[in-house]
């Protein structure tokens, strides 16, 4: 009988658990990776503590090596090497080996797309210039890390004020630079309610963030005869910028998939619950696919580490004929700048208004742990509620401590459909070191229910 032969495009978080999974499942398929970058699986998430400091040993960074995956599942890796074509109806891979340029056909029978995604690099006048990095890939903080050794900048600017930027900001503080943040939307953080968003843009002002909304910038002047480099906004507002970080967000690669001829969503690659395409021997996974809301039934992109890689552990255990289903997503994420955590989970309040439901929303300011055991930070909690049946779905928490607990807790509860009653009546730890006797998420419920008239 012929092994199944299954080739995954990308590797990093969706396409390095697609290849275990898919061997674990199937111990004699054949399982062979492309990856159009050096590295196979990296932790990207991390990158920017290495650029802090915080991560000291760069080799830790990275997750997988080629070495480890044919050791141990005998699954055959290419770096450097970028597949430019799917042939659908021959079920073949146009490959090619980018440092020396040969190019061959690679037949598989099933095939996973994990092409993720890419940074957005806008067209402004003097984006060509030297100094100006994306922070995505290892090589990318490789570039910053040497730039910043040869040339001492002073200051830095980073377009965009998300997750990225937020993260990108803290560690340049933290290496001394005078740090300017730019943001077209009204406020930083856009995928948080602006009230959670506030806290951040405080404590970032009060590290000495220059923070710039509400206008796109408009170019890059480039300085000289001892003028500084600037980043300009379209409102006329500048900052110098001897450094400059580009977090403007990621788009989804996929070109391929569209030259394919596979189907396309709003977001990404559309797929049914298991990770299949609109070809049933084509599977996709991670920042190229939409998924689905668990709170709203609708597509939406995740493009997050947690959902990459349970999307990849389902695609490549049915590729290689097994059962898995993937849920969907609550787009549940943390963010942090200078110890100061934003997590949210299911939908904002923005969101919601988007979709139409009637709604109430809660918000609780409170500390991390008892108020007489040293320590306790203040921590800030906003839960949303559907008005007519008290059912929570969605929540942010901004704090110092206890921020990273409270979330996943409530994001258990909105997978489980839980309502206010049900948070009320939960039974979670505590210690006067961690938690009051009633902790905060339980005080978001009975609040939540005295709004219904239900207490």
């Amino acid at each position: 009988m012929k092994k199944i032969r299954i080739a995954i495009i990308g590797g990093v978080a969706a396409g390095a658990s697609a290849a275990g999974k898919a061997a674990r499942t199937n111990p004699d398929a054949e399982i062979t990776i492309f990856e159009k970058g050096p590295y196979i699986s990296f932790a990207g998430c991390g990158l920017p503590y290495y650029i802090s400091g915080e991560v000291r040993d760069r080799g830790r960074l990275i997750v997988r090596r080629p070495a480890d995956l044919k050791e141990k599942y005998g699954i055959e890796v290419f770096v450097n090497t970028e597949v430019t074509a799917i042939q659908r109806h021959s079920r073949k891979l146009d490959v090619k080996n980018l440092t020396d340029g040969t190019t061959w056909q690679y037949e598989y029978d099933k095939l996973i797309i994990a092409t993720g995604a890419s940074t957005i690099i806008p067209k402004l006048p003097g984006i060509d210039g030297p100094g100006i990095f994306s922070l995505r890939t290892i090589p990318d903080v490789d570039s910053i890390e040497d730039y910043i050794r040869n040339n001492s900048p002073v200051s830095a600017v980073v377009i965009g004020g998300g997750y990225i930027g937020i993260e990108a900001a803290d560690v340049l503080c933290k290496r001394g630079l005078n740090t300017s943040v730019f943001e077209m939307a009204p406020q930083i953080l856009p995928p948080f309610d602006p009230e959670i968003a506030q806290f951040i843009e405080n404590r970032m002002k009060e590290k000495g963030v220059h923070i710039f909304k509400g206008s796109p910038v408009e170019r890059i002047d480039a300085g000289g005869g001892g003028t500084p480099r600037r980043v300009c906004s379209a409102d006329g507002r500048w900052a110098d910028a001897d450094l400059i970080i580009m977090s403007l967000g990621v788009r989804p690669n996929i070109k391929l998939a569209v030259d394919a001829g596979l189907n396309i969503g709003k977001f990404g690659i559309s797929t049914d619950d298991y990770m299949c395409t609109s070809d049933p021997d084509i599977y996709a996974a991670g920042d190229a696919v939409e998924s689905m809301n668990i709170v709203t039934g609708s597509p939406s992109w995740s493009p997050l580490a947690g959902p990459a890689n349970q999307q990849g552990k389902v695609a490549g255990c049915n590729a290689a004929g097994g059962f898995m289903r993937f849920a969907g997503v609550l787009r549940t994420s943390i963010v942090a700048f200078d110890g100061l955590a934003a997590a949210r989970t299911g939908i904002t309040e923005k969101e919601i208004l988007e979709e139409g439901l009637d709604y109430f929303t809660i918000m609780i300011n409170s500390s991390s742990h008892a108020g007489y055991y040293p320590g306790s930070k203040p921590i800030h909690l906003k839960g949303i509620f559907r008005k007519q049946t008290g059912k929570l779905l969605g929540a942010q928490v901004v704090g110092e401590e206890g921020a990273d607990k409270r979330i996943d807790v409530l994001a258990t509860a909105i997978t489980a459909g839980m309502t206010a009653e049900d948070l009320e009546s939960l039974d979670l730890a505590y210690s006067p070191q961690y938690s009051h006797p009633r902790d905060i998420v339980n005080v978001l419920g009975s609040s939540a229910k005295e709004r219904m008239g239900k207490d």
